[in-house]
C-alpha cells in the first residue's frame, strides 16, 4: 500500500470536512437564497466526493480487489471487504447518486440542492 500517498489523499479530504463543518449551520433558507455561499458548499462536498473516490480506488487496486466499474461501485468493493461499514458505504453511493460529482449537469442541481443541503447537515452531525 502506497501509504504517503494515501496520508495525503487523507489530509485533503480533512481539510474538506473542515471547510463543511464551517458552514454546517448556515440556515437551509439562507443556504438556499445565496448561489456564493450555495455553489461553494457543493463544490468542496464535491471536492471531498472525488477524494473519497480516489482513496477508494486506491485502496481497491492495492489490494487486488478487482476493477470497479462505476464510482459507486469501488464503494461497494470496499464495504464486501470490511473496509468500510454498509451505513457508510450507502452514504457514499447517495451523494454519488445526487450528483455531486457531475458538475456539468446543472439541471440537476437545480432539482436537488435541497436535498444535498439536507444531506450535508446529516452527514456532518
Amino acid at each position: 500500500m502506497n501509504y504517503a500517498k494515501l496520508e495525503a489523499r487523507i489530509r485533503e479530504l480533512r481539510e474538506r470536512y473542515d471547510l463543511l463543518k464551517q458552514w454546517q449551520d448556515i440556515p437551509k433558507e439562507e443556504f438556499m437564497q445565496d448561489p456564493m455561499k450555495n455553489r461553494a458548499v457543493i463544490r468542496v462536498l464535491q471536492e471531498a466526493i472525488e477524494v473519497c473516490i480516489s482513496i477508494a480506488n486506491q485502496i481497491v487496486s492495492e489490494m487486488n480487489y478487482g476493477k470497479p466499474k462505476t464510482y459507486a461501485e469501488a464503494f461497494e468493493i470496499l464495504a464486501r471487504h470490511n473496509v468500510i461499514d454498509d451505513d457508510f458505504e450507502k452514504n457514499l453511493e447517495r451523494m454519488v447518486d445526487l450528483g455531486f460529482i457531475h458538475p456539468l449537469c446543472l439541471c440537476r442541481w437545480v432539482k436537488i440542492d435541497h436535498k444535498r443541503k439536507e444531506l450535508l447537515e446529516k452527514s456532518s452531525r
